[in-house]
């Protein structure tokens, strides 16, 4: 298949830095911050969001994360 183009972009692997967050006491899924339905993480006072978060997807039915900016942008915006 070829696509006429002036520049490609190709974006392949995307590992969320969470490495540091090992031993700190904050459930992890897979590597992933677990987080509630409000964003807040297991220790008190302690919120993320974006591609570093496994949430529940009420849609899907299950846990899961979505890797894309848009999705840390709109979590984001949740808590106003």
């Amino acid at each position: 298949m070829r696509l006429p183009c002036d520049l490609p972009i190709v974006s392949i692997g995307v590992a969320p830095a969470t490495d540091f967050l090992a031993g700190s006491g904050l459930a992890l899924d897979g590597g992933l911050i677990a987080v509630d339905d409000q964003l807040r993480a297991s220790a008190p006072n302690v919120f993320a969001a974006g591609d570093v978060t496994s949430f529940h997807d009420p849609v899907c039915a299950r846990r899961r994360h979505i890797e894309h900016w848009d999705n840390a942008i709109k979590q984001g915006g949740w808590r106003r």
